[in-house]
């Protein structure tokens, strides 16, 4: 068991930090919070165990001694020892690969490869000209804004497809209306006229209206005209009623004669008359059946044809509410996708705050959605120039640098970065302590000098 608590203890890396002001929490130094940043990374994909040990630069510890190291950070891992930067992150991918830190991405580089040597030129400077240093913050901050693009969380509905149209009424077409028949198509287009038609015509017993009409002007059908009447002759007797024709010869001979030939005319007239009013009756009544007749013929097609159209106009009804109740359906439908995407884009965006808080991009670093090497690089140095420059200069990172501030702000809501950043107190004694540091203002507010 002591061998194998040995060998566990063997294989966990120790990493020697610069110690801070009391001897005990970890120091300012932006290369010791590099690798500290490297291994934390490795350790959360469950690659490596290490332990930090913070200890004095002029004080090293007897294992370092050992080993001959001098300079932090420093590591022990087995029998082999580091206290160069870049030997330590080269063993410790080359031993432990893995983590997400490799990149390949020169611009990246170029982009921030001078604005730390210009603040340490700045900072080290009696003058306040900030001129370069914030020529290359431009610069990174400049890739920054290039090499994040936004992710909104809100997504474009597609447009609701559109509702169908309805169709026109066959029945009720030019073309259809011209096939149909002369006197049929004739009588839909133009009623009126169909009927004078079908009264003018040859056959019919009734003269129309026209100049070829035989009744006189003035005259109306519903006069007897004198067409209509029998033509027939009757020889009637002329009785004649001069006092010499009656009353010449005897008297009573002559009223007997009277008599009885006027009885003889008055029974002829009653008969005649009687045959009259039959003939003229028949004579009027003949016509007016056959023009029922000609209406009743010239009226089955015309009923027909309104008997199709009322069937089409039914139809075409059935359509438009069928069109209409698809429509419904489809409004409703649409309705539903857009409540279940209102639904499923706060539910998105609840999961993209509970899971990436105050993200608004999808490129947080500087290579990729992870850190890589390059940012263990650059936001050590990045936060020593922040909170130096403001405590010793009363120099403020410009606001219009968004891209900047936001790369900050990523890795101030990052554990890794977080866990491994010393106080700011630190950062300002760290600098202040040099020698060549020329300090326009201080104290920083909350830091203290020992």
């Amino acid at each position: 068991m002591g061998a194998q608590d040995k060998d566990k203890t063997d294989d966990v890396v120790r990493l020697f930090v610069k110690a801070g002001v009391d001897g005990e929490r970890m120091g300012a130094c932006p290369f010791c919070q590099r690798v500290y940043m490297v291994m934390m990374v490795k350790a959360q994909h469950g690659l490596l165990k290490f332990q930090v040990i913070a200890c004095s630069p002029a004080k090293p510890p007897d294992e370092l001694t050992k080993l001959g190291l001098k300079h932090l950070p420093a590591i022990v891992h087995l029998d082999e020892g580091f206290d160069a930067e870049d030997d330590i992150v080269q063993y410790i991918d080359d031993t432990f690969p893995g983590g997400g830190l490799v990149y390949d991405s020169p611009e990246a580089e170029i982009a921030c490869k001078d604005f730390f040597s210009k603040f340490c030129f700045f900072i080290k400077a009696v003058n306040q000209d900030s001129s370069k240093l914030d020529h290359a913050l431009e610069k990174l901050d400049a890739f920054l804004e290039a090499a994040t693009p936004p992710c909104s969380p809100l997504a474009s509905s597609p447009p609701p497809p559109k509702s169908p149209t309805t169709p026109s009424s066959p029945a009720l077409t030019a073309k259809n209306l011209s096939s149909l028949s002369g006197s049929t198509a004739s009588s839909f287009a133009s009623p009126a006229p169909s009927f004078r038609s079908s009264v003018g015509s040859s056959n019919s017993p009734v003269p129309s209206s026209g100049p070829s009409s035989p009744l006189p002007a003035g005259k109306s059908v519903s006069r007897t005209p004198a067409a209509y009447l029998p033509t027939t002759s009757t020889n009637w007797p002329v009785v004649n009623t001069s006092s010499s024709k009656l009353f010449g010869g005897s008297t009573d001979s002559g009223a007997e004669s009277l008599c009885s030939e006027s009885n003889e005319v008055c029974a002829k007239i009653h008969v005649h008359k009687r045959t009259t009013r039959y003939g003229f009756i028949a004579a009027m009544t003949i016509p007016y059946v056959r023009l029922l007749l000609t209406v009743a013929e010239t009226g089955i097609p015309d009923a027909l044809f309104l008997l199709t159209v009322a069937v089409t106009t039914i139809l075409n009804a059935l359509f438009l509410l069928i069109v209409a109740i698809t429509t419904i359906s489809n409004a409703l439908f649409l309705l539903t996708v857009a409540v279940t995407t209102i639904h499923n884009t706060r539910f998105l965006l609840t999961v993209a705050v509970t899971t990436i808080p105050n993200a608004l991009f999808l490129l947080q670093w500087l290579t990729g959605p992870g850190l890589s090497h390059l940012d263990c690089v650059v936001l050590p140095k990045l936060q020593h120039l922040r909170v130096a420059a403001a405590a010793l200069k009363a120099y403020q990172i410009p606001t219009r640098f968004r891209g900047l501030w936001r790369y900050l702000h990523n890795a101030y809501n990052n554990p890794v970065f977080a866990q491994t950043c010393p106080c700011d107190q630190e950062i300002v004694l760290h600098w202040h302590d040099r020698l060549e540091t020329k300090v326009i203002t201080f104290p920083w507010p909350g830091v203290r000098l020992i």
